[in-house]
């Protein structure tokens, strides 16, 4: 009769009811939560920041070629990874593909151009 009246204030199934007193039983996790994956991070933020200003400072036209850089080749977690995370870990910090790189170099370098032309134009006033 108790579980009769479970079942119809609860509004469950009477397999669903029997199955959850076999887990109370057996005193087993009522709820379980899934391990969201993904596993250990093999790259580091400081990683990405290394590996996104090698993609600026060298005009590569692969992740090949970009494996092939002095700088790339003396970090071993970076050479530990597939090229697809290479990638992923790139569009992670802005960097979309090679030619997004050398585009934001090029940004960068009239930048700072224009900055350095705009100091002198500041010395050559004040003398």
């Amino acid at each position: 009769m108790n579980e009769l009246i479970k079942n119809l204030i609860l509004g469950i199934n009477k397999n669903t009811l029997s199955h959850w007193n076999q887990i109370d039983d057996n005193n087993e996790l009522f709820l379980t939560v899934k391990n969201p994956g993904g596993g250990h991070k093999k790259i580091t933020p400081e990683d990405d920041q290394a590996l996104r200003a090698m993609a600026l400072d060298n005009n590569w036209h692969s992740i090949t070629q970009l494996r092939q850089t002095e700088e790339f080749q003396e970090n071993e977690r970076l050479m530990s990874v597939s090229d697809e995370t290479l990638r992923q870990r790139l569009r992670s910090t802005g960097i979309k593909n090679n030619y997004h790189a050398m585009f934001l170099t090029l940004i960068l370098l009239i930048r700072s151009e224009a900055t350095s032309g705009r100091n002198q134009d500041k010395t050559q006033r004040v003398a």
